[in-house]
């Protein structure tokens, strides 16, 4: 099981990483192409808008087909889009390209997932795997940034560059590794539509799966010009950049790694609770920060908490149809990565109109406000047990 789990450790943070690496580059990208602050963070959406659109295609697909050619198939096409982005020579170029990086990536991760029972044997094994492609997207939000930060010292090119270089690897060691995973008997004839009519009439499976897209429009807001924020307001260069949102990285990293020892200390329904009103009052407080130290402090705390209470509501969101897991998979990453084109497209438009980080601040704390009611409403302190 080793192979596996550096392979699909490997898959999901290079993915990761590329949905993280271009928030540094962005006021880089937004002179070379001469576009504002509020249009440059249509090269985060726009990738995202791609994950999200084919999603819940591709996870549906993908289940009468064998998983790894579908691995591998978008893995080629993600190498090549990413590739073309540093190639790029105008800002549509760069959409383009980055729409596509997105679609291609959508038919990668959700086989990941799907590929961890084929190749484990037992519960105790295939838990073990699970954990380790979990510690791949957390690694990747952590180095994301900071990765395309000292990449780009030398050239804005070169992040995209080095990404589709490592995907050429990848994709060698797959297609060497990972044996075939052709489709279980009967897969073929599920009705997708069927699936997701009746998942449309769970009220509670819906409200969860929305709120937790509404928490990324806020996250992801936040993320998306911190760059952009450290730059103008602090006045570091580039490389500060990185350091500085490596140390905002790691909260979320540690919060991951051992968040599950507190959540389950006050219980699911207890933990979001506190979740909530502490994302409120960081958010309250983070514009008044009066230097740098403070500011990345606040910040840790905050993706720290998004790293204990992003397991409790993946969870959540299958404990709610747990005979259609792969489905709920795929409508929870549909819901995601429309919350994160949302947050992105959002994001300059809140940064450049107020000043510092108050708007894309204040705009997170009506978010998460907004995502706490509709968990309310959705009844997930009635009817989701710890």
């Amino acid at each position: 099981m080793k192979k596996y789990s550096i392979l699909f450790f490997l898959i999901m943070f290079l993915i990761g990483t590329d949905s993280f690496l271009i928030s540094p580059l962005l006021p880089i990208l937004a002179r070379n192409f001469n576009v504002s602050a509020a249009n440059s963070a249509w090269m985060t959406a726009t990738y995202a808008i791609g994950f999200a659109l084919f999603a819940l295609v591709a996870g549906p697909l993908s289940d009468s087909r064998d998983r790894k050619n579908v691995m591998l198939v978008g893995l080629i096409g993600f190498g090549l889009a990413t590739l073309l982005c540093g190639l790029a020579s105008n800002f549509t170029l760069m959409l383009i390209f980055r729409f596509l990086a997105g679609v291609s990536a959508s038919f990668i991760t959700p086989q990941v997932w799907a590929s961890v029972p084929r190749v484990t044997r037992d519960n105790s094994s295939r838990m073990k795997l699970m954990g380790v492609v979990m510690a791949g997207l957390a690694g990747a939000q952590v180095l994301g940034v900071p990765i395309g930060s000292f990449l780009a010292l030398h050239s804005w090119h070169m992040p995209f560059f080095v990404v589709a270089a490592s995907t050429l690897l990848l994709i060698f060691a797959l297609w060497r590794l990972l044996p075939g995973l052709p489709p279980v008997l009967g897969s073929e004839k599920q009705k997708v539509s069927k699936i997701y009519a009746k998942l449309l009439k769970n009220r509670s499976g819906m409200g969860f799966v929305t709120g937790f897209g509404v928490i990324f429009v806020g996250s992801i807001a936040v993320m998306s010009f911190l760059g952009t924020w450290f730059n103008q307001d602090f006045h570091l260069d580039l490389a500060q950049v990185g350091t500085a949102l490596l140390f905002v990285g790691l909260g979320q990293f540690l919060g991951g790694l051992f968040g599950s020892h507190i959540t389950q200390h006050f219980g699911n329904q207890r933990w979001l609770r506190i979740a909530f009103i502490s994302w409120a009052l960081l958010y309250l407080i983070l514009p008044f920060m009066p230097n740098l130290p403070l500011t990345v402090v606040v910040l840790a705390l905050i993706f720290g908490i998004n790293g204990m209470t992003i397991p409790v509501l993946v969870l959540t969101n299958q404990n709610t149809a747990p005979e259609v897991r792969g489905t709920m998979s795929a409508l929870s990453n549909f819901s995601m990565y429309t919350g994160q084109a949302v947050g992105g497209a959002f994001a300059g438009v809140f940064y450049s109109h107020f000043p510092g980080y108050f708007g894309i601040s204040y705009f997170a704390l009506v978010i998460f406000l907004s995502a706490a009611l509709i968990y309310w409403r959705s009844g997930f302190w009635k009817v989701y047990k710890s």
